[in-house]
């Protein structure tokens, strides 16, 4: 929910993640099922950060903020080839397609390297391709 001064209230999981080259810190919006802020920072710095220094300098990167306090939905999504795509090239044919078949309002993986991706209906004989759709809306939260 945006606040008066524009900010964004959501609900969060935190991560932090220290390694060899620094720490990085993850925001992660649970409703939206995404990432929305990456914050990196030397090892040195995160342990000043410890200390109670404040203002220390970070790489900061904001993914999505819109997406922040809405919800995730994601479900199967299957569609049929055209009469060109064969075994050879169905893969291609799918990336190229899926985008002009997918709902308004949703957006298609471009993923068809499962081993269900494909199948042909044994009756027509028309081939199908299979991905997942997602969007994201708002809240039921008040």
């Amino acid at each position: 929910m945006k606040t008066k001064n524009g900010a964004i209230d959501f609900e969060g999981q935190i991560s932090i993640i220290v390694g060899n080259d620094g720490v990085e810190i993850q925001i992660h919006s649970k409703s939206a099922s995404l990432r929305i802020i990456e914050i990196k920072l030397s090892s040195n710095d995160f342990v000043r950060a410890l200390g109670r220094l404040g203002y220390l300098p970070c790489e900061c990167r904001i993914m999505s903020p819109d997406r922040a306090n809405k919800t995730h939905e994601h479900k199967s999504f299957e569609f049929e080839l055209p009469e060109s795509a064969n075994w050879r090239n169905q893969k291609e044919i799918a990336i190229k397609t899926v985008d002009s078949v997918c709902p308004e309002g949703w957006e298609p993986d471009h993923y068809f390297g499962a081993q269900d991706s494909f199948r042909t209906d044994q009756k027509t004989g028309k081939t199908y391709a299979k991905t997942h759709i997602r969007r994201w809306i708002e809240s039921k939260q008040s």
